[in-house]
């Protein structure tokens, strides 16, 4: 009876969008789900610093006990497009995972253990629009694994916290099709967190009474986002060679439950760049080099009592594979 009335429920719902019931899939388009899956390896001496481990006030490094430094990463981002013929064509939903793995301590202890750490999860739902343009809202959590999970001796957030932003993404170049098809690709983010929804860059030193350190106002309530992809040669020996770069820059002037504006004072600019290499069967080789820097006020505070040295992930190189699927 459950199957029955499924079909009749297709049939109904083909009908009312003016299809013929012989087309009743013809509202899953062939590359409703697409995007890519990475796996990275960091080398050692270049760790991901996770943003969990309390600094001292006058070593950049934590006690040798905490060593929640990942020597792997494990991501991916998918987005799903069910429908096609229909008025919700131009809606999607976006996933995107990350699992961190690793035991390590900065100048003490280097491992190639992968003892789980840290899951992060972004979800959240999009909206096409002319001229390459979509809305975007997206959720951010993060959660601490195995012995790591509930440690007083640890932030409570991975980075950037919980967040929950609404942003509009401009595409050029073909971003989100084979490779191939430009010479430069990629996409350009305006993102706004809502007040108490900010975005958590990791730099507050924590205290024991209270969350944010007093006077750390290191939470964003913009975020400039953005990727680009070059692909500079089509000749046969280099056609394969990729150069990426993926700067962000984060704006705010907040401190959770005292105060919330609309400031726009620079907080920190992240920079991922690196070099691609395109295999058989849509794989990626990659190596890619991450940096961090301080902005405006908060610039050359390393080592202050209220800031640790780093933003999100801090400095760190890694090698990986990626695997593009769904037409991406």
């Amino acid at each position: 009876m459950t199957k029955v009335a499924l079909g009749i429920f297709a049939i109904t719902a083909v009908t009312a969008w003016g299809q013929t019931p012989n087309r009743a899939l013809s509202w899953l388009p062939s590359d409703a789900l697409r995007g890519f899956a990475d796996i990275e390896i960091a080398l050692p001496h270049n760790e991901i610093d996770l943003g969990l481990c309390t600094l001292a006030v006058s070593n950049p490094f934590p006690n040798h006990t905490c060593a929640a430094y990942a020597r792997y990463a494990l991501s991916g981002y998918l987005e799903l497009r069910p429908f096609a013929k229909t008025p919700l064509r131009h809606l999607f939903g976006i996933f995107e995972p990350k699992y961190f793995a690793g035991n390590n301590i900065p100048q003490v202890r280097y491992t190639a253990s992968a003892t789980p750490i840290l899951w992060e999860s972004t979800v959240g739902a999009g909206y096409e629009l002319p001229r390459h343009f979509e809305l975007r809202y997206t959720h951010h959590v993060a959660n601490l694994l195995g012995s790591y999970t509930g440690s007083a001796s640890l932030r409570p957030d991975g980075p950037y916290g919980k967040n929950s932003t609404i942003g509009a993404r401009w595409n050029f170049g073909g971003w989100g099709h084979p490779p191939n098809s430009s010479v430069l690709r990629g996409f350009v983010d305006l993102e706004f967190a809502p007040p108490h929804y900010e975005v958590d860059l990791g730099l507050c030193t924590l205290t024991a009474t209270n969350p944010p350190a007093p006077g750390c106002a290191a939470y964003a309530r913009y975020v400039w986002d953005s990727y680009v992809e070059l692909r500079p040669s089509r000749l046969a020996t280099w056609r394969h060679l990729a150069l990426f770069a993926g700067p962000k820059v984060f704006e705010g002037n907040n401190i959770p439950q005292l105060r919330y504006n609309g400031s726009p004072a620079l907080i920190l600019s992240d920079l991922t760049a690196g070099v691609a290499y395109d295999l058989p069967k849509h794989f990626e080789l990659r190596c890619t080099q991450h940096e961090v820097t301080p902005l405006a006020r908060y610039a050359g505070a390393v080592g202050a009592a209220t800031l640790r040295s780093h933003g999100p992930y801090g400095p760190y190189t890694t090698i990986g594979l990626r695997w593009n699927f769904g037409g991406w």
